[in-house]
């Protein structure tokens, strides 16, 4: 319905529907013909049947229209749905369906779920059911359409379904084909149909080869699918079992579908048994196995069926020889017809293949015949060794098979020989050549002989049978090797023409001849030799560079560059003044020389060849630089003052110049003085000994001063000179006399053995200001001795001085000072007082607090004897002061816990008390002194600081002792009246060590000869050698000054040596000389000896004693003596080594300074006791020897 609001027509309405192309159409194509619509009343009507499946809902569109003018319209949609009427039939998706199940699906599984479609919207329900094909009703259909099985499956019974499936919607039924599939499980045991099986096949078959088919079986489906198949039994290996199908079955069944999990390799297996192995009748020819055939899903099913397989024979064996090679000798006379060998062959086939025949292989052979049938061999020509030593046929073995079958074996016959040719040397003439240096057993060469015989005739045998008288070289009796037998020398012979015979092993023997030209090369075994081991020349300081000092001549005995020679200077020449020319041996001058630097030299020159290896030789050479002069004189002082009194007589000596000059005579002294200036009045004169003395009288009142130049000229060509200022002052005359102090000295002389030296010095004074003081020893009266003899003053300051070996006594000496004018005079005593180890071994050191010695000995001595005489109970003379020292110089035994106080001033003084039968024991002076320690401090005016003591270690078999011991050089401790001479003191803690044990702590248990007696003693072939280790004076040098030796010896030899020691230069030789004994030395000055005048070769025991005091040598056989004296200056023994050599003498090498070889020729000696003692260093050496080398040495203990 449409409102208008108009009236009349202009309200009046008409409708219509909407054609296509009307603007504002919205209707849908073709509604037109299936609707209608009342113009006036606007009711719509169909025009034709309308269906809903094909279209559900149709869109109308309406105009309303009035009849106004002009017209107007409204437009408008009428929307038509239809509703569902049941027309349509349901229909299947397909009207085929194909599913499987499995046999063993429970009732309720889902086989299939059909689709279907009914083209009604809101039809009746379907309802599906199987209408035909499942007459035991094992399927049913649910409501959804779901196929699923009603009852249990049996694909055994029944393996597929056929079914037709009907669904209706109550008036409409459709249907549709199914197609099941029932599924095989494995629930049936596999089975075979067969027993036992029997197959026979070659031997030869190839690998794949069918050798038979199994019958097996299974309910399930497919029948063999699922079964695995294997072999069991010895040798199965040798085959192999597959599965079969038919193949028909396996082309239908290709294309079915297969069952998860199912093996695709199962589908492909062929099913027969085949050969999997190479077959071998001969090793095996029947095989009985089991083949089973197994469920592959259930092992525990299967079957199984006996296999027989028997193989036939074919000829695949060769015949085979006993051995490959058959050896027989024959000697080569042996008779045509004589049996040589038979040969055997066997085959491993059987029949006709194992028949065998011989025959050789290459008919050519007319030394032999074989016998076809029995493998015999026989000679049938005739043997020649020396023709053919060997045949060598091979003999064929056939088999009848077919094809036929070989083996070949060698005949070896050897031909034995007769001996009828002798050895042949490959050459008649060998040469060869070798060095003279090649050691014995060096291989030169090898000969080589044959022997166209065999066996023992054709062993050769080699010998040397001329040309070799010394036997330098051997031939090996085997071999034919020529070797060095010995040591060659090419100086004694160079060429060797030897004669070498080879002999055969026959009966008889036969032999041949060669020659052998040796020539011995040269070999650089001889060292150069210089004609003369040491050299000595002279040459100028001022000598030119290249100026030729002399020529060094050395030879070789060695040939070509083996003695060719370069020289050189191995040493001694650090500045390089000197060269050597190293082809001609010219040493010659190369570089500036100046005797004042080094006015000798001592080079080592050095010859080396030029062989491999190089060897050398060294000679020394001596030079001596000439002075020339190139120093003037010069004076002490350039310039000199002195004092003179105006009363001196005239020559008086006023000063004496000292001049030294660089040059050495007589380019030096004798000296010239001359005056240049200041002696216009002659009031002075100079004397050539440099004296300056006075040539008139002086009054200070005239002239108290004069200035002097003196002029000094040398003895040299031309002249040299200097000049010195003479400051010369006169004063009035001497008014007073010189004073003297007098002096005590006590000398400490520890075992008689005081070394000499400074023990004090005598103060005088004089009130005259410039008065010289001029000091001397005056003969005492009635003196034993002449004083000047042990003792000597200095004239310039009273230093007094004691001669060595200074006895035990008290000596007085008369010292007069005089000033040129007075004379004064005073008494020295010298107390020399024997210091003896008893006494040191019960002294004890107390030590004093801030007073040095000279104080102490000035000031505190006499209060100390006196306290310590009262704490003793004993006359102060019987205190002996046996050291002092500042306590800071010795200390090494103080216990370190201890710290001392200004050690620096403090005083050790070390004392001993003698006593009735001695010495007071020093534990009981130390007690006594502790009980009086505060009278010894008021006596002494000091403060005792400690009586001290040593402190050692814990002494596991001994006991602490402590011991005061004396070291080093006396030295003076001087004052103005006293003066006291002493070795400085150690006090020393050691473990004394019960009877048998040792070691610094008593811990070395006694060996088990511990009171035996042993001594060392030298066979006549033996020697030793001593390593020497000094105590506190270790140096570079053995002790020197002193030695003592004594010996116990017997020899029958005409030489020997003794003892030996040496150095560079210097050395020392106790030694058996044309059957006396000699001790030689020498210091450098020249050599000397002495010789006593027994003789000693007679094989009897004699004791010898050798004693040493400085140039003073003394030998003393069985108690008769000889003297002698070293050449001036008595020198040190400088052996610089460390070594003593009892029984051997040292060997020099080539080397000049290398001498390590021993010559041995040793008497008997039995005992030996060595002292050495060194006077100039004030030390007695304790000498400690422990063995270092030795060669038959016999120890003899009692």
């Amino acid at each position: 319905m449409a409102d208008d609001p108009d009236a009349g027509t202009n309200g009046e309405i008409r409708y219509s529907l909407a054609h296509e192309g009307d603007e504002g159409e919205e209707g849908e194509a073709g509604d037109a013909a299936l609707f209608a619509v009342d113009p006036y009343t606007g009711w719509v009507s169909t025009l034709a049947p309308l269906d809903r499946e094909a279209r559900p809902e149709h869109r109308l569109a309406l105009l309303a229209t009035d009849a106004g003018s002009p017209r107007r319209l409204a437009r408008g949609t009428l929307v038509l749905r239809l509703l569902d009427y049941n027309d349509c039939p349901p229909a299947f998706a397909a009207p085929r369906h194909r599913a499987a199940v499995r046999e063993d699906a429970a009732p309720g599984t889902v086989a299939l779920r059909l689709a279907v479609t009914d083209a009604d919207a809101a039809g009746a329900p379907l309802s599906f059911f199987v209408a035909d094909g499942d007459p035991r009703a094992r399927f049913q259909l649910r409501a959804s359409g779901e196929l699923y099985v009603a009852r249990a499956l049996d694909r055994e019974l029944e393996p597929r379904y056929d079914l037709t499936v009907a669904a209706s919607d109550g008036k409409f039924t459709a249907t549709t084909k199914v197609l099941l599939d029932v599924l095989d499980v494995n629930d049936n045991p596999p089975y075979c149909l067969r027993h036992r099986y029997y197959a026979r096949l070659p031997e030869d078959a190839a690998n794949g080869t069918r050798v038979m088919t199994l019958e097996t079986g299974d309910a399930d489906e497919p029948s063999d699918a699922g079964l695995r198949y294997y072999l069991t039994g010895d040798a199965a290996h040798h085959f192999l079992i597959d599965k079969v199908r038919p193949r028909h079955e396996l082309a239908g069944r290709a294309r079915r579908p297969r069952r998860p999990g199912t093996d695709a390799r199962v589908l492909q297996e062929t099913g027969e048994v085949r050969v999997a192995a190479r077959l071998d009748r001969e090793q095996r020819a029947q095989y009985r196995l089991r083949a089973h055939a197994q469920d592959r899903e259930r092992p525990d099913w299967e079957c199984s069926s006996e296999l027989q397989v028997a193989l036939d024979d074919v000829n695949d064996n060769a015949p085979r020889f006993s051995t490959p090679t058959y050896s027989v000798t024959l000697p080569e006379d042996a008779d045509i017809g004589t049996l040589v060998a038979k040969v055997h062959a066997t085959d491993a086939d059987l029949g006709e293949n194992r028949l065998i025949s011989y025959s050789f292989v290459e008919e050519t052979s007319d030394v032999f015949e074989l016998a076809a049938d029995s493998g015999i061999i026989t000679l049938r020509a005739a043997l020649d060794r020396e023709t053919q030593a060997e045949h060598r046929v091979l003999v064929r073995a056939q088999d009848a098979g077919r094809p036929p079958r070989s083996a070949t074996a060698t005949l070896r016959l050897t031909v034995a020989d007769v001996n009828d040719n002798p050895p042949e040397f490959e050459y008649h003439q060998y040469r060869a050549t070798v060095p003279e240096l090649d050691a014995p057993g060096t291989e030169v060469l090898r000969v080589r002989a044959t022997s166209r015989d065999s066996g023992v005739n054709a062993d050769v045998y080699y010998s040397l049978v001329g040309g070799d008288d010394r036997d330098d070289f051997a031939v090996d009796r085997a071999s034919g090797v020529l070797s060095v037998a010995r040591p060659l020398d090419y100086e004694r012979r160079q060429q060797y023409l030897l004669t070498v015979q080879a002999v055969d092993g026959g009966t008889p023997p036969l032999s041949d001849l060669a020659t052998l030209n040796i020539s011995v090369v040269d070999g650089n075994d001889n060292a150069p030799r210089f004609a003369q081991a040491q050299y000595g020349a002279r040459v100028r300081e001022d000598a030119g560079v290249g100026t030729r000092v002399l020529q060094l001549v050395a030879d070789d005995a060695d040939a070509g560059a083996n003695a060719r020679l370069s020289y050189s200077i191995a040493r001694g020449d650090r500045d390089a003044r000197f060269a050597i020319d190293a082809d001609t041996g010219y040493l010659s001058v190369a570089g500036a020389l100046d005797r004042e630097t080094a006015p000798a030299y001592v080079l080592e020159v050095r010859a080396r060849d030029h062989g491999l290896p190089a060897l050398e030789a060294s000679a020394l050479v001596n030079i001596e630089v000439l002075d020339a002069n190139d120093n003037p004189p010069l004076f002490a002082h350039s310039n000199y003052s002195a004092v003179v009194q105006e009363d001196r007589p005239l020559g008086h000596t006023i000063l004496k110049f000292v001049v030294e000059d660089a040059d050495a005579p007589p380019n030096a002294a004798p000296y010239t003085f001359d005056f240049q200036s200041g002696n216009e009045m002659g009031a002075f004169r100079l004397e050539q000994d440099g004296y300056l003395r006075s040539a008139t009288r002086f009054n200070h009142r005239i002239k108290d001063r004069y200035v002097l130049q003196v002029r000094v000229f040398d003895n040299g060509t031309p002249p040299l000179y200097s000049d010195a200022w003479v400051y010369i002052r006169v004063i009035e005359e001497s008014q007073y006399p010189p004073v003297v102090t007098p002096l005590e000295v006590v000398v400490n002389s520890y075992l008689d053995e005081f070394p000499g030296g400074i023990i004090g010095r005598v103060y005088a004074s004089d009130r005259d200001a410039y008065d010289t003081l001029t000091y001397a020893i005056a003969a005492a009266d009635g003196a034993p001795y002449p004083p000047t003899d042990l003792f000597e003053i200095d004239s310039s300051d009273g230093t007094l001085k004691a001669a060595p070996r200074l006895d035990v006594g008290e000596y007085r000496l008369n010292v007069t000072v005089d000033d040129g004018k007075f004379l004064g005079y005073a008494i020295v005593k010298v107390t020399v007082i024997l210091i003896s180890d008893e006494m040191l071994a019960q002294a004890i050191v107390v030590r004093f607090r801030e007073v040095t010695d000279r104080d102490f000995i000035l000031s505190h001595r006499k209060g100390f004897l006196r306290a310590v005489a009262e704490a003793s109970d004993c006359e102060p003379g019987a205190v002996v002061i046996v050291s002092v020292q500042p306590s800071g110089e010795a200390d090494e035994d103080e216990p370190g816990g201890r710290a001392r106080r200004q050690v620096a001033q403090d005083l050790d003084v070390a004392f001993a008390v003698r006593a009735a039968a001695g010495f007071l024991p020093a534990d009981a002076l130390r007690r006594r002194l502790h009980a009086h320690l505060e009278r010894l401090e008021e006596r002494a005016r000091l403060v005792v600081e400690e009586l001290r003591r040593a402190v050692c270690g814990p002494c596991l078999h001994g006991a602490c002792a402590e011991r005061v011991q004396l070291q080093g050089a006396p030295r003076a401790t001087a004052a103005e009246v006293f003066a006291l001479v002493a070795p400085p003191h150690r006090l020393r803690a050691r473990c004394a060590c019960a009877a048998g044990y040792g070691g610094e702590r008593c811990d070395r248990a006694p060996p088990a000869c511990a009171d035996c007696r042993a001594v060392a003693a030298l066979a006549g072939d033996g020697y030793l050698q001593y390593r020497v280790e000094r105590g506190a004076a270790a140096g570079a040098r053995m002790p020197d000054d002193e030695l003592t030796l004594s010996l116990r010896f017997r020899t029958r030899a005409e030489r020997g040596t003794l003892l030996h020691a040496a150095g560079r230069v210097d050395y020392a030789t106790l030694e058996v000389a044309e059957g006396y004994l000699q001790f030689r030395m020498e210091l450098g000055a020249g050599p000397a000896a002495v010789r006593a005048a027994v003789p000693v070769a007679d094989g009897e025991w004699h004791e010898a004693r050798v004693e040493r005091r400085g140039a003073s040598m003394r030998l003393t056989v069985d108690r008769r003596s000889a003297q002698a004296q070293t050449p001036a200056p008595a020198a040190l023994l400088d052996v610089r080594a460390d070594r003593l050599l009892l029984g051997a003498q040292l060997a020099r090498h080539a080397h000049a300074f290398a001498a390590d070889q021993v010559r041995a020729a040793t008497p008997c000696v039995y005992l030996i006791l060595l002292y050495f003692k060194n006077t100039t260093s004030h030390f007695i050496f304790s000498i400690i020897i422990i063995f270092r080398k030795f060669s038959a040495i016999s120890f003899h203990i009692g």
